[in-house]
């Protein structure tokens, strides 16, 4: 079982969360990986705010106060269960408190059933849509930007309530296209 990945989705894909999800925010990121940074009204969250604020940091996702920063985020957190439990937990946490429509997230999470994480999202009454990923329908880069697709399934979540303008099945097919494809 794959444990430990910490590999961003392609460019392509945050074009797709930018564009069609209405998303600007990265909550696990640093300045020289985030996909958003330079887009318009773009943040990011790293876990070094001290080295990385001079470059657009908000800080660490656990410990920023998020209520500051409404709107679309995507989290593609690594995969190790105790950050993807607190990520689904702050995420459940942060719609339970804020105003409706305020926040929606775009969860990139391994398809770990067993996993508390994925489980609190999955049962989550925040959950609009999720959907598996087979291994290979997933174009992602490494720290290098190398391309590549994933091995393992991954379950994409939609949570919270996004604008009504954004169209989940299509935003969905544009990021589950092959990373050769999405490179060229």
């Amino acid at each position: 079982m794959f444990r430990g990945g910490e590999s961003s989705l392609c460019p392509k894909a945050f074009d797709a969360l930018f564009e069609l999800g209405k998303a600007a925010h990265e909550g696990f990121a640093s300045p020289l990986n985030c996909q958003l940074l330079g887009r318009q009204g773009a943040k990011f969250c790293s876990l070094f705010p001290d080295t990385d604020s001079p470059f657009g940091s908000l800080g660490d996702f656990f410990h920023i106060d998020l209520m500051q920063y409404p709107g679309g985020w995507v989290l593609n957190p690594p995969f190790e269960e105790i950050l993807l439990r607190a990520t689904a937990r702050r995420v459940v946490d942060i719609l339970d408190e804020s105003e409706r429509g305020a926040f929606w997230f775009f969860l990139i999470f391994p398809y770990w059933t067993d996993c508390d994480g994925w489980q609190i999202l999955d049962e989550s009454e925040w959950k609009v849509d999720r959907i598996d990923v087979k291994p290979n329908q997933l174009g992602f880069q490494d720290c290098y930007g190398s391309p590549f697709t994933t091995q393992v399934k991954v379950s994409l979540f939609a949570m919270g309530e996004p604008p009504d303008s954004v169209n989940l099945a299509k935003l969905w097919d544009a990021m589950r296209m092959d990373a050769r494809e999405r490179w060229k």
